[in-house]
């Protein structure tokens, strides 16, 4: 069956996409037929979290709540280079969040279409060295500015210590600040490696002294890199590794761009 989408927005007003291989909750994993894969990759990112110290378990003060949390699992596709990988992540239910009290400020920006291809077709233009990463479990390294407390993750409850609850040291997925946070944290990063934000896009950083221009594009943990002076590019995968885990992957897609070198 063929489904015109542009016809079906238009009439409809919106639409959703669902991906049918992901996993929403431990017990659907569990019953899943690759409930190895997703065991391991559960056990992974637990284990990154406990790695990072992101909570503490302590008993739930008087007159606060406990947000929910779970994990959740998505295989991302293979492509050129990238093999197929399953990947789980501890998400809290931000949606009982109260303003004030568990949160503040929230805004966190993306690269503007238009500028991810202005600084491609310099790449392109300039013939450029590029490299691209990607930060993993990029929220966990920014602090929370505010106390939250959260359950313990299904499937990982310490046992003897059922009743105690987690308070957050580190901001988690789908925390309404924890993309700000991010942000911020990687912010200071880039300007320690001396690169500056764009006037135009914040997401769109450049240095630029005699010998060379260089560019980071930031789409939340993805980095694509480019310079005119190749040593740029092993001193930003230097000073990345410095602070953070993170992965080189091949510089073929970004952001749902299919580039060709």
């Amino acid at each position: 069956m063929y489904i015109n989408i542009g016809e079906f927005v238009e009439k409809h007003g919106t639409v959703l996409f669902v991906e049918a291989n992901e996993s929403q909750s431990y017990k659907e994993a569990m019953a899943s037929p690759e409930k190895e894969k997703w065991l391991s990759a559960y056990q992974k990112e637990y284990d990154a979290q406990i790695k990072n110290k992101t909570w503490e378990l302590v008993p739930l003060p008087p007159g606060r709540a406990a947000l929910n949390c779970k994990i959740i699992g998505k295989i991302k596709p293979a492509y050129e280079g990238v093999e197929e990988t399953y990947k789980e992540r501890l998400v809290v239910i931000g949606s009982r969040q109260r303003f004030g009290l568990d949160y503040e400020e929230t805004f966190s920006p993306v690269p503007h279409s238009e500028s991810v291809k202005v600084v491609l077709s310099e790449c392109a233009a300039r013939d450029m060295d590029v490299m691209q990463f990607y930060i993993s479990t990029a929220f966990l390294y920014a602090d929370l500015d505010k106390e939250v407390y959260i359950k313990q993750p299904e499937g990982f409850t310490v046992p003897g210590k059922e009743h105690l609850v987690c308070l957050l040291k580190k901001s988690v997925n789908w925390l309404k600040q924890a993309p700000r946070l991010w942000y911020e944290r990687f912010d200071k990063t880039l300007g320690r490696m001396g690169f500056q934000p764009s006037r135009a896009d914040r997401c769109v950083y450049v240095k630029r002294t005699k010998e060379e221009i260089s560019y980071i594009l930031v789409h939340v943990d993805d980095a694509w890199t480019s310079s005119t002076r190749k040593q740029t590019l092993v001193d930003v995968r230097n000073s990345i590794g410095e602070e953070y885990l993170f992965k080189i992957v091949p510089p073929t897609r970004y952001i749902g761009i299919n580039i060709t070198m």
